[in-house]
């Protein structure tokens, strides 16, 4: 089988996803790289393994993950050379079928461990669709299966993305030695023999080992042996079968999502629910603030709201905002919302979507969860960037306070207001959102992740409970 692999043109957009082209981001890396791991690997190896020696190269040069994360190109070196002179020292077949059946012992455990490789997998949906047309595995030919496997998994598409996961995880350097020539060979088996097989069965074997555990473990959470963060836990052990899991739940509640972008189901947020969000957003928008002063954006409301639909990433103050700093309070508001809309919307044809919704990822450990958190952020903060304008009573008036720039003395009127309200819990956010000297209790006030959840699972199931 032939295995198609990223070869970028130098005008071609960077692999990292920098923007740049090519040629003016990674290309030198990745030369450098491609250098070193040909001259540790050792002329021979080299020229044996030319495509394996490319793919390597291009892994180790790609920038973009973190800095304590960056590839070693003359350990991916020394690794194929090991690789070449065991395969290569093999006295005859035996020896080398035995030496290949070693690394795939090797590789097993990896293909559990590594932080990588945990997501190199057969979908569930392929799966599901495989064992519909010929049947479960369990008490059937395990080689008859395989090579029915062979044909209906072992598909081009997963020979390419095996190999881009599997040189990933090499150049990060995880394990030891060994298992960086376990790596190297079923890499050099793959790209250069077109050999599927050997990693499609590794592949295949731990992917039905963990489906069934996963079952198993899920079956005694639901007959009550375990509590909820068990949920958590064990989606975290199988993140391949979460991924999988949220995407399908993604699918099914996205025709809602839709709806309440368009306004046709409401979903109402105070602004104490994105208090944070705005405050990341006043300090990386600045520079569209002063375009805007000088007349170089018509409308800073469509400038703001450009550059918070860019910066939702991994580890922003705003991703911080969502997940950590509002995230009990946005999600709070949001579910009581949507309980409100179903509680006066009965014959309603979305209503199962918004069930759907309800009960589905709220917890931000699951990708859905972020996904659906982050998408009602987004929109509650376009809200509001679009009205530009937040009223509240005053002790002479209506207190106008402008979002688009935020002065700290009008959000500690509007704690006071909600404090008014009889909203305490809410008013001490937003004065721990402008930080200690803003909080009452002297910036004590938090609440984490996990409490966060529990309190507003429990909010939910008492509102269903009344009705409300």
């Amino acid at each position: 089988m032939k295995i198609n692999l990223p070869r970028p043109e130098r005008n071609d957009p960077c692999l990292c996803r920098s923007g740049r082209k090519y040629k003016k981001c990674c290309l030198e890396r990745v030369q450098k790289s491609t250098e070193t791991i040909r001259r540790a690997a050792g002329a021979p190896a080299a020229a044996r393994f030319p495509r394996l020696v490319e793919l390597l190269g291009l892994a180790c040069g790609i920038q973009g993950g973190p800095p304590e994360m960056v590839p070693d190109p003359e350990k991916a070196g020394r690794a194929v050379a090991a690789f070449y002179q065991n395969m290569a020292g093999a006295p005859d077949e035996a020896a080398l079928d035995k030496y290949l059946e070693e690394l795939g012992q090797r590789l097993g455990p990896l293909l559990r461990q590594n932080s990588l490789l945990k997501f190199l997998r057969f979908p569930l949906s392929r799966l599901e669709e495989h064992f519909a047309e010929r049947g479960e595995p369990g008490g059937r030919d395990e080689e008859a299966l395989l090579e029915e496997a062979e044909r209906g998994l072992f598909t081009p598409e997963f020979a390419s993305d095996a190999a881009i996961v599997l040189a990933n995880a090499f150049c990060l350097g995880e394990g030891s030695a060994a298992d960086l020539e376990a790596l190297a060979g079923v890499l050099a088996l793959l790209v250069e023999e077109g050999d599927v097989d050997f990693i499609g069965r590794l592949v295949l074997a731990v992917t039905l080992e963990e489906l069934k555990a996963f079952d198993e473990e899920l079956a005694k959470i639901n007959a009550g042996k375990k509590d909820d963060t068990a949920i958590a836990e064990l989606c975290e052990h199988y993140p391949a079968i979460e991924r999988e899991l949220s995407r399908r739940y993604v699918q099914e509640i996205r025709p809602v999502l839709d709806k309440i972008a368009s306004g046709e189901i409401p979903v109402r947020i105070p602004f104490y629910a994105v208090v944070n969000g705005f405050l990341a957003l006043d300090q990386v928008a600045r520079p569209a603030v002063s375009a805007a002063a000088a007349g170089k954006v018509e409308r800073l409301a469509e400038a703001l709201i450009g550059v918070a639909e860019s910066f939702f990433t991994p580890g922003s103050p705003l991703e911080e905002a969502i997940f950590v700093k509002d995230y009990y309070f946005f999600a709070r508001e949001a579910i009581k919302s949507l309980q409100s809309w179903l509680a006066k919307n009965e014959d309603s044809s979305l209503r199962a979507g918004v069930e759907r919704l309800l009960g589905g990822f709220w917890d931000p450990r699951f990708s859905a969860g972020r996904l659906l958190l982050t998408s009602l952020y987004k929109l509650a903060m376009r809200t509001f960037i679009e009205a530009g304008t937040l009223r509240i009573p005053g002790p002479e008036g209506e207190l106008a306070i402008d979002l688009l720039k935020i002065e700290p003395e009008k959000l500690m009127a509007y704690a006071r207001c909600l404090e008014k309200e009889g909203l305490g819990e809410a008013a001490e956010h937003v004065r721990k959102a402008l930080g200690p000297a803003g909080a009452k209790n002297g910036g004590e006030f938090q609440i984490s992740a996990e409490e966060a959840c529990r309190r507003s699972k429990e909010e939910l199931e008492n509102g269903a409970a009344s009705g409300n």
